[in-house]
């Protein structure tokens, strides 16, 4: 299913690269390159603070598409979890910086790992986690080379995992979670896989 997302659009011929505009976006969707603003696409979230700051009138909106999985029922196909959907948590704690690493979870092949955001956007958070040990952090409040060094040590002392899901919000800083796992299987020297799924704001799982 396809949906329309807003984001800002500049007009190079009214755009004068004063960059006035900068400073009114939270994510840092906008910069200037050779005179003239540019967006940055990824990072726009869409919240259109920048409207009214250019004197020139050179930002706009426009839609782009996006795809995403149109209903709950479908989450299940596009994570392809276990089959029992109302398990409840396998591991505790969950927080990345409280968890014991030695004794967190064993005989598991699949850990989920997710930003604390996707909990409250995902309506059937319990179906996306469906018998997988989960653990969550923030990236923007925390230091994400501690969550690195926190998940490698989980996964030298879990041989059974074979398989990583990253679920982060569309965000630019929920980048860092996926960092974090990418740096954890390189230093635990570890050959399994790694997925990421992005959630908006709506509560969409985009493919």
């Amino acid at each position: 299913m396809t949906l329309s997302k807003d984001v800002i659009e500049i007009d190079p011929r009214l755009c004068d690269g004063c960059g006035l505009c900068l400073s009114s976006c939270a994510e840092g969707a906008l910069m200037v390159v050779n005179g003239q603003a540019q967006v940055i696409e990824a990072r726009c979230d869409g919240a259109l603070a920048c409207l009214g700051s250019c004197p020139r009138g050179a930002l706009k909106v426009t839609s782009r598409p996006e795809l995403v999985c149109p209903s709950a029922s479908a989450i299940a196909k596009c994570l392809e979890p276990a089959t029992n959907p109302n398990q409840g948590l396998i591991n505790w704690p969950i927080k990345i910086g409280l968890i014991n690493p030695v004794n967190a979870f064993s005989g598991y092949s699949e850990l989920l790992v997710a930003a604390d955001c996707v909990g409250f956007a995902l309506s059937d958070f319990r179906q996306f986690q469906a018998n997988r040990p989960v653990l969550i952090g923030c990236p923007k409040l925390d230091d994400v080379d501690d969550y690195a060094r926190k998940l490698t040590n989980v996964l030298k002392n879990h041989p059974d995992l074979r398989r990583v899901t990253v679920a982060m919000m569309t965000v630019p800083c929920c980048q860092g979670l996926k960092w974090a796992v990418d740096e954890a299987v390189k230093m635990a020297e570890r050959d399994l896989s790694v997925a990421s799924q992005r959630i908006s704001q709506a509560g969409h799982v985009q493919l």
